[in-house]
């Protein structure tokens, strides 16, 4: 396997509107990468005969011919091989890379959108679940945040840290307050995590000792 072939592998496949964001994302910066991005963007066009040509024109000609297949060749395989069954039906009469990029464009475009106000509804309401400890609780919230990103919301590393301590179990409301007494350069959602999962373990160790005095 090539190096470009073993990034293309590490690409999740497109499955539908649910990840065309994450997909469109990772498959454009790939192709900058292997220099096909203007292939997908329309910027590198095919080339076209220039009428009659000399022997000279026609050997230029033919060597700026070879030099786009090869690199449109990269772009199709970049999708081909990173979307799965059903999809490739929709791009199976394309003829170049470009083809299949603004078919695959034209048919989840306008899915994303309702896609996009469906996480962010999720978001808005997201509420805490009394099951999760605090590092499943973080994942969700980062998952959506990466979500709506890859739609092109992002989500402040600040929003994520007002999330999180607004779905804090009643357990660790107290945490709220001694947090917003921290230095605000020490506010970061690094410190956040730690000091939540640090607060969870010292909590539960003291209802273990608790549970040993009787």
């Amino acid at each position: 396997m090539t190096e470009i072939e073993h990034e293309f592998a590490k690409i999740e496949k497109l499955t539908g509107e649910e990840n065309w964001g994450l997909w469109k994302f990772q498959v454009r910066v790939i192709n900058l990468t292997n220099g096909a991005a203007e292939i997908l963007s329309g910027d590198l066009v095919k080339p076209e005969p220039a009428g009659q040509m000399d022997a000279q024109g026609t050997a230029e000609y033919q060597k700026r011919l070879k030099e786009w297949k090869k690199v449109d060749g990269l772009a199709q395989k970049s999708i081909v091989t990173t979307i799965n069954a059903r999809n490739m039906l929709h791009i199976i009469n394309c003829t170049s890379a470009r083809e299949m990029w603004l078919k695959l464009h034209e048919v989840y475009e306008n899915k994303s959108e309702t896609s996009k106000h469906m996480l962010q509804q999720k978001w808005f309401s997201l509420v805490k679940d009394a099951t999760d400890d605090i590092a499943t609780r973080v994942s969700k919230i980062k998952d959506l945040a990466c979500r709506l990103a890859a739609l092109g919301e992002p989500v402040s590393d600040s929003m994520i840290m007002t999330k999180i301590l607004m779905t804090l179990p009643s357990s660790l409301k107290h945490f709220r307050t001694a947090w917003e007494s921290t230095g605000e350069e020490q506010r970061t959602l690094t410190n956040l995590i730690s000091r939540l999962s640090m607060e969870e373990i010292r909590q539960g160790t003291d209802q273990n000792d608790v549970k040993n005095k009787y």
